[in-house]
């Protein structure tokens, strides 16, 4: 049975290298196994899944594209079906989207904005909403009273903040006090 004989944070990331008294080493992000080196210096995926964050922590401790580890028994994942995050659909309902799949929902968002859907702005979309318009502020600000509002927290320093809080982060009485006329291309 092995035994860890130290263990150091990697670099300023959110992982640690654990090193064993047999020579091997176990990288783990958060609170994750995901990567082992074996004492014969072979690297080995642990974990099924897949971050962009573990993928940048593997890469640092290895250098090696995490995804491109085999798994234990010898297999590597299936790099030519697309990956899929979690996300929720408007309605709050979990699902997994692929990247070009957020993309489209946040658009199909923002077609819809005008009728009473928007209301219901859901975090998840803050996100691709924004590098969607990331050369558009006026949209940006609005995105950001709506995260607001869907969050019930204050983000930002901005004068929109206290008309937010005021109205107890309602989006609705927010738009309507006032937010419409600054978006007169939205019809609500």
């Amino acid at each position: 049975m092995r035994h860890e004989i130290e263990r150091k944070r990697l670099r300023y990331m959110q992982a640690e290298v654990v090193k064993y008294d047999d020579g091997s080493e176990v990288l783990i992000s958060y609170t994750t196994p995901v990567v082992e080196k074996t004492p014969q210096g072979q690297y080995i995926r642990l974990w099924g899944s897949w971050s962009s964050t573990t993928n940048k922590q593997v890469h640092t401790y290895c250098g090696h594209s995490f995804r491109k580890l085999p798994f234990r028994d010898g297999t590597y994942e299936d790099l030519t079906t697309e990956y899929k995050r979690m996300g929720y659909d408007l309605e709050g309902h979990k699902e997994w989207l692929t990247p070009a799949e957020c993309e489209e929902c946040a658009e199909r968002y923002v077609r819809n904005l005008s009728c009473s859907i928007a209301g219901l702005y859901s975090t998840c979309y803050n996100k691709e909403l924004k590098q969607i318009f990331k050369d558009n502020q006026h949209m940006k600000d609005l995105f950001n009273v709506m995260n607001m509002c869907a969050r019930r927290k204050i983000i930002g320093n901005k004068p929109v903040n206290a008309l937010v809080k005021m109205f107890d982060f309602d989006f609705k009485k927010v738009w309507e006090s006032g937010l419409a006329e600054q978006y007169p291309e939205l019809k609500y």
